[in-house]
Parts: structure tokens; sequence; C-alpha cells
């Protein structure tokens, strides 16, 4: 009878260390078709009224810009990446209240959940880590952290250097856009499942 109730409490706590253990794996490590993304949009409230406070005209045509890159990043999920299942969430929300996942309105939706707590988190803009400082749509682990080893995670939004980009903001009109990309959200949607499907192969 004691050997008995030491098998249940010791396979009891290696079953519950396997879950721990699990748990604590960063999604790139456990990533595949199953592995959820969830889709940050972005709202910069700080720099929104910031600019209010020196240039109305200036502020409402930030945020104007603001949604329509939010909507261009929404329907090329949407649209045309099939790899993974994504979900959209405001950046202000945390993945890990309830109702803040969006609907195709984008408006947040109590029966929106993440079935999974090993899922990828999707940004894009300045993505800054210890090798570089650039524009891309980019992905995160669950504990928004980079990956260490070899992973797909960024589509470059702005395919240009230094010098061009000096070059471009005297000649080119587009370079007056707050949020000026040369990539198109739809291109870099459709790049990163790409890069993730061969990924996968490997």
């Amino acid at each position: 009878m004691i050997m008995l109730r030491l098998l249940l409490f010791f396979g009891g706590m290696s079953f519950v260390f396997s879950v721990i253990s699990q748990d604590s794996l960063s999604s790139f490590e456990t990533f595949s078709i199953k592995t959820p993304i969830v889709f940050r949009l972005k709202t910069e409230k700080k720099k929104i009224e910031a600019l209010k406070k020196g240039d109305e005209k200036k502020a409402e045509a930030y945020q104007k810009r603001l949604e329509e890159v939010n909507r261009a990043f929404v329907e090329a999920f949407s649209g045309s990446f099939h790899l993974n299942k994504v979900y959209f969430i405001y950046a202000d929300d945390k993945i890990e209240s309830e109702g803040v996942f969006l609907n195709q309105h984008l408006e947040r939706d109590a029966t929106i959940s993440i079935p999974s707590s090993h899922y990828l988190i999707a940004d894009y803009g300045e993505m800054d880590t210890q090798q570089m400082s650039m524009n891309t749509l980019y992905l995160r682990d669950q504990h928004m952290s980079f990956p260490e080893k070899n992973f797909p995670f960024y589509v470059k939004l702005n395919e240009v250097g230094p010098l061009e980009t000096f070059f471009r903001s005297i000649f080119d009109p587009k370079s007056s856009d707050p949020i000026y990309f040369t990539k198109s959200p739809l291109e870099a949607v459709q790049q990163l499942e790409r890069k993730l499907k061969q990924y996968l192969k490997k």
C-alpha cells in the first residue's frame, strides 16, 4: 500500500514537472502549424497626445494613417496568411486578459479566446535587438523574447540603406508619410509566411 502511494506521488510530481517544463519553453522551440500568432495593432496613444499639443491636424493625420496601416496588416493576415491561426489585439491590451481579442470589425469580442499558452506575438515597426535596429514585421515568443537560435522571425519593411533613405527624404513625395515603408503589409505578410514554411520543412 505504501509502495503504491509512493508510486502515485512520484508519478504525479513527474507529470507536474513535465507540464512546468513545457510551459517554460519558448514558443519558437515548439513552433508548428498549430502555434497561434497574435498580431498587435498599434495605438500610439502617447505619441498622438504629444502631437495634439503642438499640431492638432498633424495628430489627426498620424492617427488616420496608423489606422490605415493597422487595417492593411489585418487584411493581409486574414486574407493571405494561411499557415497559422492569427488573432488580433490592440497593443495596449494584455493577451492574458479576458475579452481583449478583436473580431472582424476590430472590436473587442469576449467570445474570442486563444487556445494555447504557446503563441507567437507579431508586431511591426522598429525592432530593437542587440544586433540591429530597423523597421520590420517581427515575431516574439509568449515571453516577449526574440529567438536565441536560427529562426525566421522578421521581415524588413524598408529595403533601403541609409544613403538611399537620405535621397528618398529629398526626392520621394511619399517620404512625408508619417508611417512610410517601401514594402507593403501584404508583401511583408506573404514573405513571412514563406519563411516560416521553409523553416518547417527543415
